[in-house]
């Protein structure tokens, strides 16, 4: 065991690894308990980090659905994508997002 505390005094909050995932430079203000005024802080991440990371959204994120991804680009090169409807759906929820329900 190691006779170092912990910075801070406290545990470090488990960190959700999927939002670093952009350049593999990460925005510090976006890390728990970063302070609002060192906003231009950031981390740069090792290649061995960018691979762990990426081989984590392998893991992780679901299937690229290639059926539905092959159905959605011909209706959308054949002009039937847009609908009313889904144009009225889209409105709404972005309504509630924005101001809520």
């Amino acid at each position: 065991m190691s006779d170092i505390a912990p910075l801070g005094g406290g545990m470090v909050p488990p960190v959700d690894l999927h939002q670093y995932r952009s350049n593999g430079s990460v925005d510090a203000s976006r890390l728990p308990g970063s302070r609002a005024d060192r906003e231009e802080d950031t981390i740069e991440l090792s290649p061995t980090a960018r691979r762990l990371l990426l081989l984590d959204r392998l893991l992780h994120d679901p299937p690229v659905r290639e059926d539905l991804v092959n159905r959605v680009r011909e209706e959308i090169a054949s002009g039937k994508y847009e609908s009313e409807e889904k144009i009225d759906r889209v409105i709404d929820e972005l309504w509630i997002d924005l101001y809520g329900p």
